[in-house]
């Protein structure tokens, strides 16, 4: 049998994962989703706390919080339609936050209410059983996009791997997250070429760039989609405040009719089609369907005015999702052609190393023939060759008696010459 936990210990669990992830500075969506889940933590950590009144309140701040994750997912089940806010999956980080806030969500199952309430405690609990419904549909639907994601980028999707173990800590849950999901993404077996490593960043840059063009699309096109909804309940409000205006001028009309002019039209409707009894009648019925109409364009809201705020506050969120994809995509293109000017850079200086390579290889160097003469006219080396000449002909140099009959002999071919 599982042990059921506080609402207190709930949020102090998500708490403990939270703290392991850190924020990074290049991953401005990883960084905010954490905060984000900050916020909710500060306000869930106090729900126990509270009074009646406060708690009621609770579920709209939370709301609100997740809100700024920037991502809604519609969800379909047999019993309800629902929109939630959930942390978009872009990458490994993103994913692995997104698997630990799947952890919390399927969590809410074991939450009973522990707080200090005791009047209306039963409604608190009632409550809370009530929210559960709803979270079992929110984890559904955050499994969903990790599965897409997975599935997307080739990646093993088990479940049972996205939930925390009992005897598993915190640090070792998330940490075996990043060694399934992130570590193996960036983990190098062999050191690859300055080509192949242009390449993967290149392609890198036009991956991130192709899925914020499709965002961008997404967007739009969501867009496109609230301006015809704000459009078309635009056109059914004025249907119906035309035709409710036609009928109480008829009823006005019909009101201020005497008796007997009544039972006129009365009799005549019994033979005419045109008549005032059954214009009545068909304003009526105009009324009625306009208003059911109406009613099934702004449903599940309560009112017209209501449903039409949500359609703005959409729109609006969508027009500032919109430019901010713009603005992510004017920066990838500018790091796209960065990163061609260095490749050409890179080219470049390639093919002047290769041609300086060669020449060396070709001819020596006046450097290295400089350094031959010099070693081979070194001074010590120089005067050591000259004794050993020196030397050699002292050894076998005539006797003075040899040079002096060699002298004799030369003066006398010398004067037989000139004679």
């Amino acid at each position: 049998m599982i042990d059921m936990i506080s609402i207190t210990t709930y949020w102090q669990q998500f708490k403990d994962c939270i703290d392991q992830l850190r924020s990074s500075v290049d991953n401005k969506e990883y960084s905010n989703q954490i905060a984000t889940a900050d916020l909710m933590i500060e306000i869930g950590l106090t729900i126990e706390q509270l009074g009646i009144t406060q708690i009621q309140q609770v579920g709209d701040r939370l709301h609100e919080k997740a809100k700024l994750f920037g991502y809604r997912v519609p969800f379909v089940t047999p019993e309800k339609k629902y929109e939630f806010c959930l942390p978009k999956i872009t990458n490994a980080e993103t994913l692995i936050f997104a698997i630990v806030y799947y952890q919390h969500l399927k969590n809410y199952e074991n939450v009973e209410y522990q707080g200090s309430i005791n009047w209306f405690r039963s409604k608190v609990i009632h409550g809370v059983n009530e929210k559960k419904i709803s979270t079992r549909a929110q984890a559904e639907a955050m499994l969903g996009e990790i599965r897409r994601y997975c599935q997307s980028q080739n990646l093993a999707f088990n479940e049972s791997e996205f939930i925390k173990k009992n005897d598993e800590s915190a640090k070792e849950y998330t940490t075996r997250l990043f060694k399934n999901f992130y570590a193996n993404k960036t983990a190098k077996s062999e050191p690859i070429g300055l080509k192949q490593l242009n390449e993967s960043k290149e392609s890198n840059l036009s991956d991130e760039l192709a899925k914020l063009e499709k965002s961008l699309e997404d967007s739009r096109n969501k867009r496109n989609q609230l301006i015809v909804k704000i459009d078309a309940l635009a056109k059914k409000l004025a249907d119906y405040h035309l035709l409710s205006q036609n009928q109480h001028k008829l009823n006005n009309e019909w009101n201020n009719k005497w008796f007997f002019t009544k039972f006129f039209d009365w009799i005549m409707s019994w033979f005419s089609n045109d008549s005032f009894i059954k214009n009545l009648k068909t304003s009526y019925e105009q009324v009625i369907n306009a208003e059911h109409e109406l009613k099934q364009e702004f449903h599940p809201f309560d009112t017209a005015d209501a449903y039409r705020a949500e359609l703005k506050k959409q729109l609006e969120e969508t027009h500032i999702e919109c430019d901010k994809n713009q603005k992510q995509i004017n920066e990838y293109q500018l790091k796209q052609l960065e990163h061609k000017l260095e490749q050409r850079l890179e080219q470049k200086l390639q093919e002047k190393l290769q041609q300086d390579t060669a020449v060396e290889q070709k001819e020596p160097s006046v450097t290295k023939v400089l350094s031959e003469i010099k070693h081979e006219t070194n001074g010590s080396d120089f005067s050591s060759n000259l004794n050993h000449y020196y030397g050699f002909f002292k050894e076998h140099l005539p006797n003075r008696e040899t040079l002096g009959a060699i002298a004799v002999g030369v003066a006398a071919i010398a004067l037989q010459n000139l004679m």
